[in-house]
């Protein structure tokens, strides 16, 4: 078996290679600025790497620490013998999805000046509609509300920025 050996030639361009970054550590040494420079010409791709990153950061999986308050106003009300409480339903049912770190209050002032100081990121209020303002069911399907309760939201002023969805 021939074995083909370069001998010189395998070592030569590392020697070339030794040499060039020599020569350049030489430059470098006696040209600070372009040193500098070189540094951060190097930091410039991790900066654009973070910003990147911090760009695709999913804000939705964090929800659960933003505060929120919760307003029921809602006094319930007797129907066939059952006494209903909606507003304490949908309030049960927004909270067992966790969606935010809801706290409950019973005065909508208060909670409304908590989001004006910054301390919670919106209020959803249930309001307290009298009997002669609710939706009427319909004649075919009595146990079904088609039309819906007006909730009230009051976001943060500041925390929220308006959506633009582009042409309608």
């Amino acid at each position: 078996m021939v074995r083909h050996t370069r001998g010189w030639e395998d070592r030569a361009w590392w020697w070339a290679v030794r040499e060039v970054l020599r020569y350049e550590w030489l430059l470098l040494q006696s040209h600070r600025k372009q040193a500098i420079a070189g540094v951060g010409l190097l930091f410039l791709p991790a900066l654009y790497a973070l910003s990147y990153l911090l760009s695709m950061w999913d804000t939705a999986s964090h929800t659960r620490a933003l505060p929120a308050g919760l307003v029921n106003l809602d006094t319930g009300a007797s129907y066939r013998d059952r006494d209903l409480n909606l507003g304490a339903d949908v309030l049960a049912t927004i909270e067992a999805h966790g969606m935010f770190a809801y706290v409950r209050f019973d005065d909508a002032a208060e909670a409304r000046r908590l989001v004006q100081l910054g301390e919670l990121a919106f209020v959803l209020e249930v309001p307290a509609l009298p009997p002669g303002q609710w939706p009427e069911p319909p004649a075919s399907r009595p146990d079904r509300y088609p039309q819906s309760c007006p909730l009230g939201f009051a976001p943060h002023r500041r925390r929220t920025q308006p959506v633009d969805w582009g042409p309608a």
